[in-house]
């Protein structure tokens, strides 16, 4: 009898399942891990990408990219990703997150990758020899990784590195040093090494030599009541009160905070969410200053109508300072509008049919607000109207 009824309710299960119709689809996140040679070093390294969801759909997008470092452990690669759709949601699908792993054998670590050659000890004296290659490691991001990065995705320029303890202490070094990142998030980095190495290059550096926006985000936990990091503290207060007592110039957001509830690896993921959430607040900040150079443009849109009259408005005189009927688009054939002008970064704008009133709604980006253009290495954009604000609402 119950085979029986099985049987009977088999046919049934095969009906509600085409109910459907067409096979639903489900937009996800995808993450892929490669092998990168590399000219400065003799082994391949594993390096962690994830492309957020809609990415091939949303072409007319480009995006941030996120270097989180220390990822062959791969929470730090996963807790990055998972947070960033839960912090704000204006921004949860505008990164590439790039995870650089570290090999871990007998004679190379995660320490050898970020540490540099010391300049007041014996080189086979600080930490056990496993030292040196910190140069080597942003040669390889600067040369390799990132040209890699770009050549591959859609990308803006802009780039957020994201290092806990000694990782955090080599992204500091790589700012000084190398300029290698535009914003930094550095949770609890060891800045005492080498005597006091990275704390006194920190207030030694010429900040005002930074070219645009920046955002720095350092913090500290308990450290100093472990005694392995119990000699942390003094460098850092050294740094905090240099911090405290100059005004950096206005293009740099420093944030400094302290977690002591927490332990140098519990840290983390409270440090990161912060750091995060602050960087957001930032980027909508900078939205306010445009670049001093022109970038020349070509933007088309896919309309729905071939006597649709299409108008952009945005953020800069060349866009018609969001008046909604001031620059009218060229008519290029029935359903295409096309436009070349000259634009400072960021330019933020929408479409419209003359009048806030008939605004349109982009098909094939993941921006639900102004629409975004800020990468200079891209020159033509081709926008696709979903539909038209006064057409939705009748």
């Amino acid at each position: 009898m119950k085979k029986l009824f099985l049987l009977l309710l088999l046919p049934l299960c095969f009906v509600s399942l085409n109910i459907c119709g067409d096979e639903p689809m489900f937009f996800t996140a995808s993450d892929t891990a490669m092998m990168m040679k590399s000219k400065y070093f003799s082994f391949e390294r594993k390096v962690f990408i994830n492309i957020p969801a809609r990415y091939t759909e949303n072409d007319s997008q480009n995006y941030d990219v996120i270097y989180v470092f220390d990822t062959q452990d791969k929470p730090y690669f996963d807790i990055v990703n998972g947070l960033l759709p839960f912090i704000n949601t204006n921004y949860d699908s505008r990164f590439i997150v790039v995870g650089l792993c570290s090999p871990t054998t007998m004679t190379y670590s995660r320490q050898s990758d970020f540490l540099p050659v010391p300049k007041t000890v014996a080189r086979g004296d600080f930490y056990g020899g496993r030292n040196g290659y910190a140069d080597s490691l942003c040669l390889f991001v600067k040369n390799e990784l990132i040209p890699y990065i770009n050549s591959h995705y859609r990308t803006t320029g802009r780039t957020l590195a994201v290092g806990h303890s000694l990782g955090a202490s080599f992204i500091l070094e790589a700012m000084i040093n190398h300029e290698l990142f535009t914003d930094y998030i550095a949770v609890s980095p060891n800045l005492a090494y080498d005597s006091d190495r990275v704390s006194d290059e920190l207030m030694a550096y010429n900040y005002s030599q930074i070219k645009g926006n920046r955002f720095l985000f350092i913090t500290n936990s308990t450290e100093e009541k472990v005694p392995r990091w119990k000699s942390w503290k003094p460098a850092r207060e050294k740094l905090y009160k240099f911090y405290k007592e100059n005004i950096l110039p206005s293009n740099i957001m420093l944030k400094i905070k302290s977690y002591p509830d927490y332990n140098h690896m519990s840290c983390f993921p409270y440090a990161l969410h912060d750091g995060l959430e602050y960087y957001f607040h930032y980027r909508d900040s900078i939205d306010n200053f445009l670049s001093r150079e022109n970038y020349k443009v070509h933007i088309e849109l896919k309309t729905l109508r071939a006597d649709d009259e299409v108008y952009i408005t945005g953020n800069q005189y060349t866009l018609g300072d969001w008046n909604p009927s001031k620059v009218k688009m060229k008519r290029i054939s029935d359903y295409v509008r096309a436009i070349d002008v000259d634009l400072h970064y960021p330019a933020l704008f929408k479409f419209t049919r003359g009048s806030w009133n008939s605004e349109g709604f982009v098909e094939n980006t993941g921006v639900y607000g102004n629409l975004r253009i800020e990468s200079p290495d891209r020159h033509s954009y081709k926008f696709i109207i979903e539909n038209w604000r006064d057409i939705l609402e009748r």
